[in-house]
């Protein structure tokens, strides 16, 4: 029900900017900030992908990420990824960034959903993977004690496979795969990874035909685990 802008000029250096959280466990948040163009930018997040804002009131926590950007008039600018700086956990610190994706840059992705016009094909992009003729999406999001961002794909493979990496393209850091299985006794479309890091990191893939979407999620500090989920998505042909 809110407006929005996808010019990224309405978002100039010191423009103030509002938000109201829902951080996990916590009560609704407001927080104030000013966009920054000239502070440093995250690894696997930079501009003009994203927004960097400095607080300037409250603050954001975990659990608020997608939260939207607002401008004083009321739109819509951008939404919560999360924050990078000398103590990302401390959601108050003003010394840290808070990171928004540019609603400029995901507007095309985002649009079938605010026209009404239904859940619209995959758009692909450097972190957005597009599989099976634009029907499956996937995405991926990571975090370490100090940083956080998205999967950035490598080299995508085929319809249905690719690689990504988090840090540097010269580290690769996962392969993830869509298989088609619609056949008997199966039929289902699986999903399959394997991650070669011990960081934080969801995968999420999403069938834009059928509107269903499915997380897999590895907790900081452990050796991902191979994922192979042959009854993933339940929805042939």
């Amino acid at each position: 029900m809110l407006g929005w802008n996808a010019d990224p000029g309405v978002v100039p250096h010191n423009t103030v900017v509002h938000r109201v959280s829902h951080p996990l466990g916590f009560p609704q948040v407001y927080s104030r900030s000013f966009i920054n163009t000239t502070v440093g930018q995250c690894t696997g997040a930079t501009r003009p992908g994203y927004l960097y804002s400095t607080h300037n009131l409250g603050g954001t926590f975990g659990g608020s990420s997608g939260s939207p950007l607002i401008l004083p008039g009321g739109q819509m600018v951008g939404q919560l990824l999360g924050r990078c700086g000398p103590d990302p956990s401390e959601g108050c610190n003003p010394a840290n960034s808070v990171v928004d994706g540019a609603f400029s840059e995901s507007f095309g992705t985002e649009i079938p959903f605010l026209t009404g016009m239904g859940f619209g094909p995959c758009v692909s992009g450097p972190t957005t993977l597009c599989l099976h003729n634009n029907r499956f999406r996937v995405e991926v999001e990571w975090e370490t004690s100090t940083d956080q961002g998205q999967g950035v794909i490598l080299n995508k493979l085929s319809d249905s496979s690719a690689v990504f990496y988090f840090f540097n393209p010269n580290n690769a850091e996962m392969l993830v795969k869509v298989l088609n299985a619609c056949v008997p006794p199966f039929n289902r479309y699986w999903v399959f990874y394997a991650a070669t890091t011990n960081v934080d990191f969801t995968v999420t893939v999403t069938d834009t035909q059928a509107d269903v979407t499915k997380d897999f999620y590895n907790p900081l500090g452990r050796a991902a685990l191979p994922i192979q989920d042959t009854q993933a998505f339940a929805t042939c042909p």
